[in-house]
């Protein structure tokens, strides 16, 4: 009692309006032995130093330590310590920290430490139509942090959708219609449908440099855009632009309102007779892959030098190259790295590159490149693993968590590899970079999943739904097998089964792309609506 008396009289104190009489009432109490009669700032010292599951045991021992346990210097000391230690960092946070409570600091901590579950319900709400008119979606990215998702179209669009009003709503209210963000010119016909990639990059030392913590309010992030026309068309060159993208926020109650396309950063072109597949964005450099004559090249530029330019005609269009055998993935990494991934049966290894090192700078094209390439570049680290990789487009981008990069690889047979890589070095030895096999169960070629640093969610094909923790072996097959068979009690028709699963790894937050009869394109089925689910643990 007299503990909880004293923090209820620290309180008082720190506010101005309450008299000196209630602070000396709540002074006023009987003196305790042993661990109680400690003082409130000795007693709040202890419990800062528990983990999160030790405070809530603490919490139902009495009403003294309950009160201590929803203390907001003790939730932002423990959130403080996870980013550090094994939180997606930079954390988007939903407002400033300062102005988090008690509770949203408790509930923040909770839901990136405890074990996530999903509830029976689990995306069998009403799906969400896309609604993009005269055009069909062909990308979808959640926007870091899961407040808001991008759709790229086939007609060089960009809409945006606000997900907290599709997971509350769950209905076709005109609220969550989409919103056009940006739209790239057309090609010179007038008309056409190309395909289009987007890459969000919102961890760049350029877009960070100002935060002094390990988190921040997502204010604003670069997206590249990639618009790959048909050659068939017309030889229209295939655009290639970055913007900055502003979260605005309301004029009386500071929270966000809308995404806003507010300054086009660079614009160029790239050679028609390419076929482009793979776009990442980090930082000053965009990486993007490629196959032409049979040939697999990987070039990364500089976004801000190749301005107005074309490539292909240009001399001054100058660019890394990187010429490889197979179809790739990649992610452009800090550090002059680039991540390339395949799910090429031929293929059962993942490469690390130094680009600025191993790649060749030139303004030459294809096929000039292949008559200047000295000699056969070696990548900076090579794993080899024991099968394939399963569907290279359900890997999540990597993460930074605790100071090293984090990419989770599916594989087809073996389960999966979490990738760990420092971030920011130039010179990384084999010995520094990892790959650990953190789920050694076979995965039964899921038709599609999305793999995080902490776990991934799949649907297999008997329309079951499965969430699989990265843990040791056992607690992870324990937890999967608590999972496992959740279905929908309307089942999927063939027709509306998920083709696609997004999930951001700041809020669990889970979007769902459905695919529908209505929406065909160069006779493959594409998304006409979708779900979004919030894997969020109850607290105790």
């Amino acid at each position: 009692m007299i503990a909880a008396n004293s923090l209820k009289l620290l309180e008082l104190r720190s506010t101005s309006h309450k008299s000196e009489n209630e602070c000396k009432m709540l002074a006023a109490s009987e003196s305790l032995e042993g661990l109680l009669a400690l003082p409130t700032e000795i007693l709040l010292s202890i419990v800062k130093e528990l983990d999160c599951n030790d405070i809530f045991n603490l919490r139902v021992t009495c009403k003294l330590f309950q009160t201590l346990s929803r203390s907001r210097h003790v939730w932002t000391k423990l959130f403080q310590r996870y980013l550090e230690e094994s939180m997606a960092t930079p954390f988007i946070l939903p407002k400033p920290l300062s102005e988090c409570s008690s509770a949203e600091m408790e509930r923040i901590v909770w839901t990136s430490q405890a074990s996530l579950s999903m509830p029976r319900s689990f995306l069998t709400g009403k799906p969400h139509p896309l609604k993009i008119p005269d055009a069909v979606v062909l990308d979808l990215q959640i926007v870091p942090g899961g407040r808001w998702m991008l759709a790229g179209c086939s007609d060089g669009s960009v809409w945006w959708y606000d997900l907290d009003l599709c997971s509350s709503l769950r209905t076709s209210d005109p609220a969550v219609q989409p919103h056009l963000l940006l739209k790239l010119p057309l090609p010179a016909s007038g008309e056409g449908d190309g395909s289009i990639y987007l890459s969000i990059d919102h961890t760049s030392e350029e877009l960070t440099r100002n935060d002094t913590e390990h988190c921040k309010v997502l204010e604003h992030f670069n997206l590249a855009i990639v618009v790959d026309w048909p050659s068939v068309l017309d030889s229209s060159p295939t655009p290639i632009q970055v913007w900055r993208v502003n979260v605005n926020h309301g004029a009386e109650t500071n929270s966000p309102t809308a995404l806003q396309a507010h300054q086009c950063l660079s614009s160029f072109f790239e050679n028609p007779i390419y076929n482009i597949h793979s776009v990442s964005l980090h930082g000053g450099h965009l990486a993007y892959s490629f196959r032409v004559m049979q040939e697999e090249i990987t070039v990364i530029v500089d976004w801000r030098s190749v301005n107005g330019k074309k490539g292909g005609s240009d001399l001054d269009f100058m660019g890394w190259h990187l010429q490889l055998a197979y179809p790739m993935r990649v992610f452009l990494l800090p550090g002059d790295q680039v991540l390339l991934l395949s799910s090429q049966t031929a293929v059962k290894h993942v490469d690390l590159w130094n680009w600025r090192k191993s790649a060749l700078y030139t303004e030459l094209p294809p096929p000039d490149l292949w008559t200047l390439q000295a000699g056969n570049p070696s990548p900076s680290w090579q794993y080899e693993l024991p099968c394939w990789i399963d569907n290279v487009q359900d890997i999540g981008p990597p993460v930074k968590v605790n100071n090293k990069l984090q990419c989770a690889i599916p594989t087809t047979e073996t389960g999966v590899f979490i990738l760990s890589i420092p971030d920011g070095s130039r010179d990384l030895s084999s010995d520094s970079i990892t790959a650990r096999h953190v789920h050694k169960e076979h995965l039964y070629f899921p038709m599609c999943g999305s793999f995080g640093f902490r776990y991934c969610l799949t649907f297999g094909v008997r329309s079951h739904w499965k969430l699989i923790p990265y843990e040791d072996t056992q607690t992870s097959q324990r937890n999967t097998e608590s999972l496992t068979g959740i279905k929908p009690n309307n089942a999927y028709r063939p027709a509306d089964i998920p083709r696609r699963v997004l999930l951001d790894q700041y809020s669990n937050r889970v979007v769902v792309r459905m695919s529908g009869s209505s929406a065909s394109y160069n006779g493959s089925d594409f998304s006409h609506s979708f779900l979004v689910e919030d894997l969020i643990p109850s607290l105790p």
